[in-house]
């Protein structure tokens, strides 16, 4: 038995334990899964970035070659910064300090901006230098220049006035002016050696050196917002936690039907092995209850031989008394053996009508001499109710409870047999008495088969009560009466549709 239970809960142990494996192997994999698409919704918003500085980059080549008006620029920020998931545009001059801005004031540290990074914050990215856009060469394929933000004004890029008293400077020999010219603009000639890379004549090397360094383009730093990707993170962890959540319902189901399935297999088993028991007991319940009747037959010879001795006058009267005592004792025996012979028998009621108020009348006129002689005092109370029962076992089944109520009640007590519909279907069957009543740690014992308190009882009577009731499909059951005795509850009596009409 003990290695039996042993080797079930081992085998219960590894299933469990291999469900959890099972379940455990899908966390992992949904966790796997939810990393790869953080990995790739960052490399989105990344790239997104990157689109947005290559935006910049031909906005910016598609005006004059190396220059470009400060107004113009704001205004391109200014759009851009609008842009889902843009926050903020920073560019940037060789040194790192901030020549054009658009969109949230951002707080960024100057050590951030001189570095080529990525910076993960909890609500927004800070991309520096996704590409570099500011970077042009010259139509003749010359060396690499910086893309200048020319003020609004363009004062930065025009021929100073000359000083006071001083003639304006003349056009080299040979100089033609243009048609269209200014009178203080620059030669012909002098423009056209010009390269709008390149340095203007009036300014020295060091001027425009140091206009190329503070205004010219070399990075930008974009600020993008991730609360998007934050959004699309945390439904993706909702939606494999409700995934790992039935994953675990659909292990545990599994769990329970597979321990389900194997413990209907043993109880099935137990069936088995039950009904083939409840067989060997019928079977030797009526080899006793065959034993028993016959029994009875030379019982009832022994009874007539004894008869006749005691009927004898020429004996001694002492033979015939004798002979009485073993006619009693015969007569107590032959009882029991029908009381055993009335239980141990198989019951198959045979339903019909039965007027219950009838039948109970019946079984107390039965008993009168009984009731009578203890000057006890039988009431039948309740309606006049037809239901649905064997008539015979029903009979039993009063004569049962009435004879048991008048041997415990004492002489001038009180019975009472109530009938009483509890619904519109079924009704109750009720026998009280004003006796010493069941004590309530027995009341569930004087129902079983030879449990007796009185010394004349067999202990068969209210088991044969609870039997009949068990194959009617009844339960009976024993409490406290409000007459002060015993209370014995038959329900539920089926009331037929003929007494319904």
């Amino acid at each position: 038995m003990n290695n039996s239970y042993e080797l079930r809960r081992r085998r219960l142990v590894r299933l469990f334990a291999a469900l959890t494996a099972v379940w455990a192997g899908v966390c992992c994999w949904l966790t796997v899964e939810h990393v790869r698409v953080r990995q790739q919704a960052r490399e989105s918003l990344l790239q997104r970035s990157r689109d947005i500085s290559e935006a910049i980059a031909l906005a910016l080549r598609s005006g004059s070659p190396g220059l470009i008006r400060e107004d113009r620029l704001n205004a391109l920020l200014h759009e851009l910064a609008g842009w889902d998931p843009l926050e903020t545009v920073i560019l940037l001059n060789a040194n790192s300090e901030i020549v054009a801005m658009a969109g949230n004031p951002a707080q960024v540290d100057q050590a951030t901006l001189r570095v080529d990074t990525t910076l993960w914050q909890p609500h927004r990215v800070i991309v520096v230098n996704p590409v570099d856009f500011g970077i042009q060469t010259d139509g003749d394929g010359g060396p690499a220049r910086t893309t200048i933000v020319v003020p609004t004004d363009q004062s930065v890029m025009r021929r100073p006035p000359p000083p006071d008293g001083e003639p304006p400077p003349r056009p080299e020999p040979g100089a033609e002016r243009s048609e269209n010219a200014r009178g203080d603009g620059p030669p012909r000639s002098e423009r056209r050696r010009w390269s709008p890379f390149g340095r203007p004549p009036w300014m020295s090397e060091a001027e425009f050196e140091e206009l190329r360094t503070r205004r010219g383009l070399h990075g930008v730093v974009l600020i993008l917002s991730t609360a998007q990707l934050q959004s699309d993170l945390a439904r993706d962890i909702h939606l494999r936690l409700l995934i790992a959540a039935i994953a675990l319902v659909a292990v545990g189901g599994l769990g329970a039907a597979i321990h389900n399935w194997d413990k209907s297999a043993r109880l099935t088993l137990r069936l088995l092995r039950s009904q083939q028991q409840n067989e060997h007991l019928k079977e030797l319940n009526l080899a006793a209850a065959g034993l028993a009747h016959e029994t009875r037959n030379p019982l009832n010879v022994v009874r007539g031989v004894a008869h006749m001795i005691r009927q004898d006058e020429a004996l001694a009267g002492s033979v015939r008394e004798r002979a009485g005592h073993i006619i009693e004792e015969i007569d107590v025996v032959t009882n029991r053996l029908n009381e055993f012979i009335k239980y141990s028998k198989p019951l198959e009621p045979r339903l019909a009508h039965c007027k219950l108020r009838d039948l109970a009348g019946q079984v107390r006129a039965t008993l009168q001499t009984d009731w009578e002689d203890k000057g006890v005092a039988v009431a039948i109370e309740g309606e006049a109710l037809e239901i649905e029962a064997d008539e015979t076992l029903l009979r039993q089944v009063l004569f049962n409870l009435l004879l048991n109520a008048i041997q415990f009640v004492p002489e001038g007590g009180r019975i009472v047999v109530g009938l009483h519909p509890r619904d519109r279907d079924t009704a109750a069957l009720v026998v009280e008495d004003n006796g010493p009543g069941v004590p309530e740690d027995l009341r569930d014992e004087v129902l079983r088969p030879y449990f007796t308190t009185s010394a004349d009882g067999s202990g068969l009577g209210l088991a044969v009560v609870r039997q009949i009731c068990i194959a009617h499909g009844w339960t009976v059951r024993c409490d406290a009466s409000p007459l002060g005795g015993a209370r014995f509850t038959i329900a539920p009596l089926r009331i037929t549709p003929a007494a319904e009409a």
